[in-house]
């Protein structure tokens, strides 16, 4: 991850048998790179209800894969040589983010190409998530619960104690990397 998570944000379990790990590590360089003397420190309406003093980026884009639907408003923001981009998604005023993430339609939604003047914050994000309830709430609870849920793989009993993600993504005007 090139230095960017440097502990692992987890306790292992002395009588653990393994610990299985895979890392994926991304640095792309916008097509369009912000200026950084467009930045400036502005106010983000946070999902709570609160507000945050942020750095907050400018470009105005003038061929932007865009769309605005009742709901959301979505850009597509294509990394160098365009081969990926950031999707990002703006509920509208009253519209709960979590209402936005569960419909999910946003992810195939076609876009228009058209001139946008665009503000986004530099942002840091840095989270541990555990997938132990999403698991077992889709039905695979018993590989969590028995005490040998793998007898096939060795001779002592086994479970899964565990499954978590730890992620780490710094925005910034030249690209993203996570």
């Amino acid at each position: 991850t090139c230095q960017m998570i440097k502990t692992l944000d987890t306790e292992i379990s002395q009588d653990a048998l393994m610990l299985i790990l895979d890392a994926i590590y991304m640095k792309g360089k916008w097509e369009n790179p912000f200026d950084p003397d467009y930045t400036e420190t502005d106010t983000f309406h946070n999902a709570d209800g609160s507000d945050s003093d942020v750095d907050m980026m400018y470009q105005n884009i003038e061929e932007a894969a865009y769309n605005e639907t009742d709901d959301y408003q979505l850009i597509h923001l294509p990394y160098r040589n365009n081969a990926y981009c950031m999707v990002l998604v703006l509920p509208k005023e009253g519209v709960a983010i979590e209402s936005i993430m569960g419909i999910t339609d946003w992810l195939c939604q076609d876009t228009d190409i058209r001139e946008v003047d665009f503000y986004m914050p530099r942002f840091k994000f840095d989270n541990t998530l555990s997938y132990k309830e999403i698991l077992t709430d889709l039905g695979l609870g018993a590989m969590f619960d028995k005490e040998d849920s793998f007898p096939n793989i060795t001779d002592e009993p086994a479970h899964i104690s565990q499954i978590q993600q730890q992620c780490v993504i710094d925005v910034a005007e030249e690209g993203t990397e996570a």
